[in-house]
C-alpha cells in the first residue's frame, strides 16, 4: 500500500496534532479541499481553512505530516519522490556550494 502521503487526502479524516496557532491543535475533520498552501476541512460544527505551512497533521490516523514539507498543489504531491526523513528522493537546482544533504536532509538523484 502507498504512503498516505503519495495519495489524495479529499474524503479522508485529519487531524491536526501540533501548530504555531493553539487555535487549531485537535481540530479533526474531513477534508474537503486542498490547495497548493491550504486544507479545507469540514468539521461537525463548520468549514474551516487550515494553512498547510503553520500545522502538523495526520490523515487516517497515519503517521504525522508536517505541513510545510507538502506545500505544493494536490497533483503534484501524489506519487511524488520523497527526500530522506520523508521516504525517498528529490531533484532541484542548489547552489553548487550548497551541501545539499546537511542543509535539506535530502539526496540528490543521478541525473
Amino acid at each position: 500500500m502507498s504512503d498516505i502521503i503519495n495519495l489524495p487526502w479529499l474524503s479522508h479524516e485529519i487531524s491536526i496534532t501540533d501548530s504555531r496557532d493553539p487555535g487549531l491543535i485537535g481540530i479533526s475533520g474531513k477534508v474537503i479541499n486542498e490547495t497548493r498552501r491550504t486544507i479545507e476541512v469540514r468539521t461537525r460544527t463548520s468549514e474551516i481553512i487550515i494553512p498547510k505551512d503553520i500545522v502538523t497533521f495526520t490523515i487516517n490516523s497515519e503517521r504525522e505530516i508536517v505541513g510545510s514539507s507538502v506545500t505544493q498543489r494536490p497533483e503534484d504531491r501524489i506519487g511524488r519522490r520523497w527526500g530522506a526523513g520523508q521516504g525517498g528522493r528529490h531533484r532541484h537546482q542548489c547552489n553548487p556550494k550548497l551541501d545539499c544533504e546537511l542543509e535539506h536532509g535530502l539526496v540528490h538523484q543521478s541525473s
